[in-house]
C-alpha cells in the first residue's frame, strides 16, 4: 500500500508540474517532506515509508524533517513559505490544512491559498479504548456512565486542537458529558 501511495504520489505530481519542468526532469536534487508532527507517531511513520519508496523509485532522496508544535502549524507555516519549486512537500493533516485556521488567533499562512493537495496517503480512525476497570463495554455504557459522573472521566489526546480533542469536545457537547481533557505532551 505504500508503495502504491509512493506511485501515485509521483505519478500525480510529475503531472501536476510536468508542463511547467518539462525542459528539466525532477527531481534532481534532495526533495524535503515537512511532517508537523513529531518523529514516531502515525503521521511521521507514514511519510518515512513514503519518503522511502520515493527516494527508490525516483533515485532522489526525499528527506524527512519534523517541525512539531501548535498542532501542526508550525510545521504548516514552515511548508506555506517554502519556495513553491516543487522541493518542499508537506504531509499535512486535518489540523494544519483545514481546522487549526479556525481554533488558533493567527497560524502564520492560509493553508487554503498554500497548499494544493497531490495525494491521500492515508486515514487513521480515532479509536476510544478504556481501562478494563471502567463499568462500560461499549460507547452507550460510557456515555451513560460520564453522564452519571460528571468530571469523573478523563480523556488523554496528543493535545489542545488536536483532531482527538475537537471529537472530545463534540462528545461533550453533543452527548451532555463533561469528560476531562488531559492534552499529553509529545517527546519533540
Amino acid at each position: 500500500m505504500i508503495r502504491y501511495a509512493a506511485c501515485c504520489l509521483a505519478t500525480l505530481f510529475a503531472l501536476a508540474v510536468g508542463p511547467a519542468l518539462a525542459a528539466e526532469p525532477w527531481p534532481v536534487r534532495p526533495v524535503t517532506v515537512i511532517v508537523p508532527f513529531p518523529p514516531g507517531i502515525s503521521s511521521d511513520i507514514l511519510a518515512r515509508a513514503v519518503a522511502g519508496a520515493l527516494s527508490e523509485a525516483l533515485g532522489q532522496q526525499f528527506v524527512v524533517e519534523n517541525k512539531p508544535g501548535a498542532s501542526g502549524s508550525i510545521g504548516g507555516a514552515a511548508a506555506a513559505k517554502a519556495a513553491p519549486d516543487g522541493y518542499t512537500l508537506f504531509a499535512g493533516t486535518l489540523g494544519p490544512t483545514v481546522t487549526n485556521k479556525f481554533i488558533y488567533k493567527n497560524i502564520g499562512y492560509d493553508p487554503d491559498r498554500a497548499f494544493a493537495p497531490i495525494v491521500m496517503m492515508g486515514a487513521s480512525p480515532l479509536i476510544i479504548v478504556g481501562s478494563p476497570k471502567l463499568p462500560a463495554a461499549n460507547f452507550a455504557e460510557m456515555i451513560a456512565y460520564a453522564k452519571k459522573n460528571p468530571g469523573k472521566l478523563n480523556a488523554g489526546t496528543v493535545g489542545v486542537g488536536s483532531q482527538a480533542h475537537i471529537v472530545l469536545e463534540m462528545i461533550n457537547k453533543l452527548a451532555g458529558t463533561s469528560i476531562v481533557h488531559v492534552p499529553y505532551r509529545v517527546a519533540t
